[in-house]
Protein backbone atom coordinates (compact mmCIF):
# COMPACT_ATOMS: atom_id res chain seq x y z
CA UNK A 1 0.00 0.00 0.00
CA UNK A 2 0.71 3.79 -0.23
CA UNK A 3 2.37 3.87 3.60
CA UNK A 4 4.59 1.36 2.98
CA UNK A 5 6.06 2.75 0.10
CA UNK A 6 5.85 6.32 1.88
CA UNK A 7 8.28 5.21 4.47
CA UNK A 8 10.80 3.15 1.62
CA UNK A 9 10.57 6.73 0.46
CA UNK A 10 11.83 8.45 3.25
CA UNK A 11 14.07 5.87 4.26
CA UNK A 12 16.17 5.63 1.13
CA UNK A 13 16.52 9.65 1.55
CA UNK A 14 17.82 8.47 5.69
CA UNK A 15 15.13 11.40 6.75
CA UNK A 16 13.39 10.99 10.10
CA UNK A 17 9.48 11.37 10.33
CA UNK A 18 10.58 14.75 11.47
CA UNK A 19 12.33 16.37 9.09
CA UNK A 20 9.96 14.43 6.53
CA UNK A 21 7.39 15.96 7.69
CA UNK A 22 8.54 19.47 7.88
CA UNK A 23 9.59 19.43 4.35
CA UNK A 24 5.93 18.44 3.80
CA UNK A 25 4.20 20.62 5.89
CA UNK A 26 2.68 18.18 8.25
CA UNK A 27 3.05 16.84 11.96
CA UNK A 28 5.47 13.54 12.23
CA UNK A 29 2.11 11.91 13.89
CA UNK A 30 0.10 12.61 10.69
CA UNK A 31 2.96 10.91 8.80
CA UNK A 32 3.25 8.15 10.55
CA UNK A 33 -0.31 7.95 10.33
CA UNK A 34 -0.16 7.94 6.14
CA UNK A 35 3.22 5.35 6.52
CA UNK A 36 1.06 2.67 8.94
CA UNK A 37 -2.05 3.66 6.21
CA UNK A 38 -4.27 4.99 8.86
CA UNK A 39 -5.07 8.17 6.83
CA UNK A 40 -4.59 8.86 3.36
CA UNK A 41 -2.54 11.46 2.13
CA UNK A 42 -4.90 15.00 1.58
CA UNK A 43 -4.80 16.89 -1.92
CA UNK A 44 -2.22 19.48 -0.13
CA UNK A 45 0.55 16.56 0.87
CA UNK A 46 -0.05 15.25 -2.13
CA UNK A 47 0.87 18.31 -3.78
CA UNK A 48 3.81 18.66 -1.41
CA UNK A 49 5.13 16.08 -2.56
CA UNK A 50 5.41 16.62 -5.72
CA UNK A 51 6.12 20.52 -5.36
CA UNK A 52 9.35 18.90 -2.93
CA UNK A 53 10.15 15.50 -3.38
CA UNK A 54 11.34 13.65 -6.50
CA UNK A 55 8.51 11.30 -5.52
CA UNK A 56 6.67 9.45 -8.43
CA UNK A 57 3.05 9.81 -7.27
CA UNK A 58 1.85 6.96 -9.49
CA UNK A 59 4.70 4.77 -7.73
CA UNK A 60 3.29 5.95 -4.67
CA UNK A 61 -0.53 5.38 -5.29
CA UNK A 62 -0.49 2.49 -7.12
CA UNK A 63 2.84 0.30 -7.08
CA UNK A 64 3.70 0.89 -10.62
CA UNK A 65 6.92 2.42 -12.04
CA UNK A 66 10.34 3.72 -10.68
CA UNK A 67 9.80 5.06 -6.65
CA UNK A 68 11.32 8.45 -8.09
CA UNK A 69 11.05 11.10 -10.95
CA UNK A 70 14.08 12.90 -12.81
CA UNK A 71 14.34 16.48 -11.97
CA UNK A 72 16.78 18.59 -12.50
CA UNK A 73 17.52 20.68 -8.92
CA UNK A 74 19.30 24.02 -8.43
CA UNK A 75 17.87 23.56 -4.88
CA UNK A 76 17.30 19.95 -3.70
CA UNK A 77 15.20 20.21 -0.51
CA UNK A 78 15.91 16.46 0.49
CA UNK A 79 19.62 17.21 1.26
CA UNK A 80 18.77 18.78 4.80
CA UNK A 81 20.28 18.48 7.79
CA UNK A 82 20.29 19.75 11.12
CA UNK A 83 22.14 23.54 10.72
CA UNK A 84 20.98 23.52 6.97
CA UNK A 85 17.30 25.17 6.41
CA UNK A 86 14.84 23.42 4.38
CA UNK A 87 14.86 24.23 0.70
CA UNK A 88 12.72 24.02 -2.12
CA UNK A 89 12.97 22.43 -5.65
CA UNK A 90 13.57 24.22 -7.94
CA UNK A 91 14.10 23.59 -12.10
CA UNK A 92 18.09 24.30 -12.52
CA UNK A 93 16.59 25.83 -15.91
CA UNK A 94 15.62 28.99 -14.25
CA UNK A 95 19.02 30.76 -12.99
CA UNK A 96 17.03 34.23 -12.10
CA UNK A 97 14.69 32.10 -9.65
CA UNK A 98 17.18 30.09 -8.33
CA UNK A 99 19.56 33.64 -8.00
CA UNK A 100 16.69 34.99 -6.21
CA UNK A 101 15.64 32.24 -3.83
CA UNK A 102 19.36 32.04 -2.75
CA UNK A 103 19.37 36.24 -1.54
CA UNK A 104 15.97 35.76 -0.02
CA UNK A 105 17.36 32.57 1.89
CA UNK A 106 20.50 34.54 2.97
CA UNK A 107 18.54 37.72 3.94
CA UNK A 108 16.32 35.07 5.76
CA UNK A 109 19.18 33.90 7.54
CA UNK A 110 20.48 37.29 8.51
CA UNK A 111 20.15 38.76 12.63
CA UNK A 112 18.25 42.04 10.88
CA UNK A 113 14.59 41.85 12.06
CA UNK A 114 13.85 45.17 10.03
CA UNK A 115 14.99 43.59 6.65
CA UNK A 116 13.12 40.53 7.34
CA UNK A 117 10.12 42.04 8.41
CA UNK A 118 9.81 43.73 5.48
CA UNK A 119 10.80 40.70 2.65
CA UNK A 120 8.10 38.71 4.76
CA UNK A 121 5.52 41.44 4.40
CA UNK A 122 6.22 42.17 0.69
CA UNK A 123 6.05 37.96 0.35
CA UNK A 124 2.89 37.75 2.02
CA UNK A 125 1.50 40.89 0.04
CA UNK A 126 2.41 39.45 -2.93
CA UNK A 127 1.06 35.76 -2.74
CA UNK A 128 -2.19 37.48 -1.70
CA UNK A 129 -2.30 39.01 -4.84
CA UNK A 130 -1.80 36.10 -6.65
CA UNK A 131 -4.68 34.34 -4.49
CA UNK A 132 -6.94 37.16 -5.85
CA UNK A 133 -5.86 36.99 -8.93
CA UNK A 134 -6.90 33.44 -8.97
CA UNK A 135 -9.90 34.32 -7.39
CA UNK A 136 -11.20 36.76 -10.19
CA UNK A 137 -10.18 34.17 -12.89
CA UNK A 138 -12.10 31.30 -11.22
CA UNK A 139 -15.00 33.57 -10.67
CA UNK A 140 -14.86 34.66 -14.88
CA UNK A 141 -15.12 30.83 -15.36
CA UNK A 142 -18.17 30.56 -12.99
CA UNK A 143 -19.67 33.93 -14.29
CA UNK A 144 -18.41 33.38 -18.34
CA UNK A 145 -18.05 29.98 -18.83
CA UNK A 146 -17.38 28.83 -22.36
CA UNK A 147 -19.66 27.84 -24.83
CA UNK A 148 -19.04 24.26 -26.19
CA UNK A 149 -18.77 25.47 -29.53
CA UNK A 150 -15.55 27.19 -28.36
CA UNK A 151 -16.63 30.38 -29.19
CA UNK A 152 -16.88 33.42 -26.51
CA UNK A 153 -20.83 33.77 -24.68
CA UNK A 154 -22.54 36.45 -25.71
CA UNK A 155 -22.82 39.59 -22.75
CA UNK A 156 -26.47 39.95 -21.96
Amino acid sequence: MYGERLRQYRKSKSLTLVKFGQMLGISHGSLSELENNINNPSADTLASLVRYTDINIVWLLSGEGDMTVSKPLAHDRLQVNDETPVKYIIPADDPDVSHLLDQAAEVLRSNNKTIKTALAANIKSFHRSMEIERNVDALEMILHPPVPDGSEAKEQ
